[in-house]
């Protein structure tokens, strides 16, 4: 912790801008910490004890495994993915941590149902809009769909198999979920990153392929599929719908204009 001088982090994966504090949060996903980088530019440690598990509890006392991304309410609720305790964790406004929906001990099998009924394989990137989280699984290529209020997990979208295909859910499939950016009118902004595509689900639940052929390279200044990623990872989206895509093995932050 520290200055940002100073302070060292294990493995950072998720960020997110919290609109309450005007803070930055940070999934310290190897040292399975939560931290804070506030806007004078110091770190601390907001959540977690360092250790690994899934211990509910005040925010230094309860414990994660493996915090991989986040999705933030406009009242201070945060609710994080959980890629090797393969839960969803949620935090109250007052900083009270308990498990939303996952098994309990720590199983890695798919499942729909709720709370601790429900089961993910390998959730990654994470969403919220109008009470139900958006969350993409890397084990078994779906979107599914939690309700925050009674943690109840059902398929949005997938049909549990790698694939490429566009189309409504039991149709489209996906290979290499990662990251997820919701637009203000509950748009899901998906990267795929081994088709090398950025993924559109609206509300209606049809998935389009917004941009990427399924080719690896650096195409800029052409439209939705004549465009080329390597490694499409990290996602978010401005007020203006300009949407911002981390390509990885590309070494590009590549921009999408609405």
């Amino acid at each position: 912790e520290g200055t940002r001088a100073v302070a060292r982090f294990n493995l950072p994966t998720g960020l997110a801008a919290d609109t309450v504090s005007t803070d930055i949060l940070v999934a310290d996903y190897g040292s399975h910490h939560v931290r804070r980088l506030t806007p004078a530019g110091r770190v601390n440690t907001w959540l977690g004890t360092g250790a690994s598990g899934h211990a509910p509890g005040l925010l230094t006392t309860a414990v994660l495994q493996g915090p991989r991304a986040f999705a933030l309410s406009a009242t201070g609720e945060v609710y994080i993915t959980e890629f090797d305790g393969c839960r969803i964790r949620y935090v109250t406004a007052g900083g009270t941590v308990s498990t939303l929906a996952g098994k309990d001990p720590t199983d890695c099998t798919y499942a729909v149902g709720a709370g601790t009924a429900a089961g993910f394989s390998g959730p990654v990137g994470i969403g919220l809009f109008a009470g139900f989280l958006v969350v993409g699984e890397v084990g078994t290529h779906i979107v599914r769909k939690v309700n925050i209020a009674d943690g109840d997990a059902q398929v949005r979208t997938g049909t549990g198999s790698a694939g490429f295909l566009d189309g409504p859910p039991g149709i489209a499939t996906f290979y290499g979920l990662r990251d997820f950016a919701v637009a203000g009118d509950g748009t899901t902004y998906l990267s795929d990153i081994h088709n090398r595509a950025i993924r559109k689900l609206d509300t209606s639940d049809m998935t389009t392929t917004l941009a990427g052929s399924g080719l690896s390279g650096s195409t800029d200044h052409v439209i939705g599929v004549a465009a080329t990623f390597v490694n499409p990872h990290g996602l978010t989206i401005d007020s203006d719908g300009y949407l911002f895509v981390a390509d990885h093995s590309g070494h590009d932050i590549r921009m999408i204009a609405p």
